[in-house]
C-alpha cells in the first residue's frame, strides 16, 4: 500500500470549523473517509480538546446546514446524516454518512474518481490546517488527484504537497491515545530537553522560555498530555 500526503491551510473565514480550531489552538480531531460509491461517503471523526473547544466545535460538526467540505467555488449540495457515538468531557466521536456526493469537490470525492474503489482518507485538523494521507492499493493515477486537487481549490486554500511513499500506518488507528498537536509538541520538547529525568536537567519556567509560552500554558499542555497518556494506560492494562 501507498500513501499520498498532503496538506490544506485555510484563510480566515473560508470554514467556519477551520475558524474554530484556529480559535482552539489545543484542539485537535483525526477522521477517517473513505467513498463508497461515486456519490455516498462515510466519515468517522474524533475531536480532542478543552471543554469549550468541543462547546464550540461539536455544534459545527453536527450542524447539516454547513456543507461538506469542499475544496472549490462549487459548495458541496449533497445530504447527510450523523451520529455522535462518543460524547466526554474533553473528547467525542461522530459518524456521518453522506449522500448525493457525485457533483461534490471533497478530496474523498475526487479520490474516488482516480485511484480503486475503498481507498481510505485520514485527515488530521490543527489550527488552520488539515493534514491528509490518501491510503490506495494503486499510485498509477495519483498524479491526477494531484492536478485535479490544484485546478478545483478556490482562492483562500493553499495546496502543499507532502510525500508519496509506502504507508505507514501501522499502530496509528483512530482511536488511539493520540494527542493535540500542541500537547504533543511540549511533551517532545520537555523528553528532549531532560524536564522529566532525575533530577531534571531543566525546570518548567526555564523550558517555558525556552519554547517561547507562558508557564501556565506549558504546565496545562503537558499536564493534560500526561493525564490523557496515563489514562490509556490503565485502560489497557489487565
Amino acid at each position: 500500500m501507498r500513501e499520498f500526503a498532503f496538506t490544506l491551510q485555510f484563510d480566515a473565514g473560508e470554514d467556519p470549523l477551520t475558524d474554530c480550531f484556529a480559535t482552539h489552538e489545543d484542539a485537535s480531531s483525526q477522521a477517517l473517509v473513505c467513498a463508497l460509491s461515486d456519490d455516498r461517503l462515510w466519515g468517522l471523526e474524533q475531536v480532542s480538546g478543552p471543554v469549550d473547544a468541543l462547546g464550540d466545535i461539536k455544534p459545527l460538526l453536527l450542524d447539516p446546514a454547513r456543507g461538506f467540505e469542499s475544496i472549490s467555488e462549487t459548495p458541496c449540495e449533497a445530504t447527510w446524516s450523523h451520529d455522535l457515538l462518543d460524547d466526554r468531557r474533553n473528547q467525542c466521536t461522530v459518524y456521518s454518512l453522506v449522500e448525493g456526493t457525485e457533483r461534490c469537490h471533497t478530496v474523498p470525492s475526487l479520490a474516488n474518481r482516480y485511484l480503486p474503489l475503498g481507498t481510505l482518507c485520514r485527515v488530521r485538523r490543527h489550527g488552520r490546517c488539515q493534514h491528509w494521507r490518501v491510503l490506495t492499493s494503486n499510485e498509477r493515477r495519483v498524479g491526477l488527484l494531484f492536478e485535479t486537487l490544484h485546478e478545483k481549490l478556490r482562492a483562500g486554500v493553499t495546496f502543499r504537497f507532502d510525500h508519496l511513499m509506502d504507508a505507514t500506518w501501522a499502530g496509528e488507528i483512530l482511536l488511539s491515545a493520540t494527542l493535540p498537536a500542541n500537547q504533543q509538541a511540549a511533551l517532545e520538547s520537555a523528553i528532549e530537553h531532560g524536564y522529566y529525568e532525575t533530577p531534571r536537567d531543566v525546570t518548567l519556567d526555564e523550558l517555558a522560555a525556552t519554547l517561547g509560552l507562558p508557564r501556565s500554558t506549558l504546565s496545562y499542555r503537558l499536564r493534560k498530555a500526561e493525564a490523557r497518556l496515563a489514562k490509556e494506560y490503565a485502560d489497557n492494562t489487565p
